[in-house]
């Protein structure tokens, strides 16, 4: 009989009793011949499901160790056992294989089951070893917890890392097993197998020893320090988890300069007048922070206006948010809002770029581009928390930070004069230089040097420069006065002292000169002023109220707009008429009087945007509408079937709304 054979006919081994000897030698012994059950082997196929095929492919009787069964099993799922001719000898039954706790066991290269006739059943074809645990906190405040584990594969000698939520980890073989389809988890072969693998899982994590490191998850400045200071969290550090990093420190000064010189030369792909408030405004971005600890937060928006094909898309992409992806740096103006708050958290710190408004598509689709546009710029200008659910309890996440640029073929019209106050114009007169262009296109790490530089710069010196900008802000704000517009008043001085620091940065850097440097603050000066006059005085055009009221009058007075003299005619034709008059009120159809207005403007190639909402509100705040108590608009008459609430304009103070109007003009 050869040495296998003589195997089959033997019992398991038994230990000696580790209680009557003082060595720490542990002998197998072997005992009367007896059968050993064989072990029902399967194929290594899987089914859909990623459960192994209950196919029987050969049986083999089960060698024991000590108590412990000594097998291996194959990539494919094939379990064969390793067979041992001799007596053996070990140090410790606990130097090859170690109790978990009730029926679980660590073998050298599996998990073991120990099922109700002794038998060891193999559960896996790994091992795991739990890193560290990671303490993650959000940028909202909330702390996750993860296992960073190590899967060790031992017959191919591959070792995978998984990060696990601790919520999640009571799951963690049935994750292995639908993401590493060449390891074996033998759901198949243990009975009750997803509470047996729970229950596995939940002794391992009981029995293994790691650190807890904690860990930031978001892009951006830190809580702030006990000096006032704040540490810029991005991925490239051993405690942030960010997906954005900053690029590494330049060594020599000779290369500092040379690549900080060509990026800020992205600016010449344009007039200035262009390119110089967008640079700076970016840069301002990404210093938001210094500006929130000072007391002024950068609180506008800009919007680029040119003609479609002239390459403003082109020339954001490529300058700003240089640490996003580049299919991901611009998002659409037809996203939902919900879609624009995830758009916004991703960009906390940074420069949010929302791409191609213009006035094509159906009414509503202007409108829903227009809302979402409105929601953003007003969310940027007043840095407004945005609103979460979580079942009955409200809770808000962080305050915006950073900036956000928009790009169109048109500006917006029809906006009450606090919406226009809350973004700067900027209008692209000439085609875009490709050829230039085309060098930081094809080199993104140009400006991605430039910007991780300038943050360090803002770290280096955060104390300094949150002081020198308390300092002077308000001095700068009696410089622009003559903008009379607070909230213009606020931007040039944003941009203005964005631009000194943003001169002292390139001086250190000996990219300018103190002349170059002087220069540069001077233009940049005159041409926001410049810019921020002119919309200043396009404030001083007609309000959308006094344009509303104004096209009704036009509508009714030329008849495209018929009111019935009274009530009971108006009831005697309801399709005919857009409303009636009662006495000094014209009562009109909202909904119909509103479309009415606005293909009025859509025939002179105009376009008015207010909602007929928005429109009512303003009509009630000046006096100009007669409305219910709890409403803008007012119920019909009983005559009327259903009541609707309609638009009531008080003619006489209508009137002289328009007189006084015209007069300020």
């Amino acid at each position: 009989m050869n040495e296998e054979n003589a195997l089959r006919g033997l019992n398991p081994a038994k230990l000696v009793d580790e209680k009557n000897t003082s060595s720490k030698r542990v002998v197998m012994a072997i005992d009367e011949p007896k059968k050993i059950t064989p072990m029902l082997l399967l194929s290594g196929e899987r089914n859909p499901d990623g459960t192994m095929k209950n196919i029987l492919h050969e049986k083999l009787p089960t060698q024991l160790y000590g108590l412990y069964c000594v097998l291996k099993a194959d990539k494919c799922g094939n379990i064969a056992q390793i067979p041992f001719p001799k007596m053996v000898e070990a140090e410790s039954p606990s130097e090859e294989f170690k109790h978990l706790g009730g029926k679980f066991y660590e073998g050298r290269n599996a998990y073991y089951f120990k099922d109700a006739k002794g038998d060891f059943v193999p559960m896996s074809d790994f091992l795991l070893k739990i890193r560290e645990k990671q303490r993650r906190a959000r940028l909202d405040g909330t702390i996750s917890e993860v296992f960073v584990v190590k899967v060790n594969n031992f017959d191919t000698d591959e070792e995978f890392q998984l990060e696990i939520p601790a919520v999640n980890w009571l799951e963690i073989f049935s994750i292995i097993e639908k993401t590493f389809q060449e390891l074996l988890v033998a759901t198949d072969e243990i009975p009750n197998a997803r509470e047996r693998f729970k229950r596995l899982a939940s002794l391992i994590l009981k029995k293994s020893q790691f650190a807890t490191k904690s860990l930031t998850t978001h892009w951006g400045w830190g809580l702030c320090l006990k000096d006032g200071s704040r540490k810029f969290q991005h991925g490239g550090l051993a405690t942030c988890k960010s997906p954005k990093k900053l690029s590494p420190s330049i060594v020599t000064s000779a290369e500092r300069t040379r690549i900080l010189s060509r990026g800020f030369d992205i600016t010449q792909v344009a007039e200035p007048t262009f390119t110089e408030p967008i640079f700076v405004y970016t840069c301002g971005c990404y210093a938001d922070a210094l500006f929130t600890d000072a007391g002024y937060t950068n609180n506008f928006s800009l919007m680029l206006i040119a003609l479609s094909g002239f390459g403003k898309t082109s020339y954001v992409k490529a300058q700003c948010s240089p640490f996003v992806p580049e299919k991901e740096r611009v998002v659409s103006v037809r996203s939902t809002e919900a879609a624009m708050y995830v758009e916004q958290e991703k960009a906390y710190d940074d420069v949010l770029v929302v791409d191609d408004f213009n006035r094509e598509g159906s009414e509503r689709e202007i409108r829903q581009k227009l809302k979402v546009m409105r929601a953003l710029i007003r969310s940027y200008s007043d840095k407004t928390p945005r609103k979460k659910w979580s079942g009955m309890n409200e809770t808000k996440g962080p305050a915006i930070r950073g900036g956000c640029i928009f790009t169109g073929e048109t500006k917006m019209t029809g906006q009450l004069p606090s919406g226009e106050l809350r973004y700067i114009k900027i209008f692209l007169k000439e085609r875009i230089n490709g050829k230039i262009l085309q060098v930081y296109q094809q080199n993104p790490e140009i400006m991605q040097v430039f910007f991780s530089e300038w943050i360090r710069f803002l770290e280096k010196n955060y104390t300094a420069i949150v002081g020198w900008i308390r300092k002077k802000f308000p001095l700068r704000r009696e410089e622009f006065a003559s903008l009379k517009e607070p909230r213009l008043i606020d931007a040039c001085v944003h941009l203005n002292l964005t631009a000194y620091l943003l001169s002292q940065f390139l001086m250190e850097a000996t990219v300018f000169s103190e002349e170059e440097a002087i220069d540069f603050v001077n233009s940049l000066c005159n041409i926001t002023l410049d810019i921020l006059s002119r919309q200043r005085d396009e404030l001083t055009e007609k309000s959308p109220v006094t344009l509303y009221i104004e096209e009704i009058f036009n509508l009714i007075g030329t008849g495209k707009l018929l009111l019935a003299a009274n009530l009971d005619i108006y009831c005697h034709d309801l399709q005919r008429y857009g409303g009636y008059i009662d006495n000094d009120i014209y009562m009109l159809k909202k909904d119909e009087t509103h479309v009415a207005v606005i293909k009025a403007f859509a025939a002179r190639e105009d376009y008015f945007a207010e909602s007929i909402e928005d429109i009512a509100k303003a009509l009630k705040k000046r006096g100009l509408t007669k409305c219910d108590a709890d409403g803008c608009l007012k119920r019909a008459s009983s005559k009327i079937a259903g009541r609707p609430r309609m638009l009531a304009l008080i003619v006489n103070k209508c009137e002289s709304f328009l007189k006084e109007e015209n007069q300020n003009e």
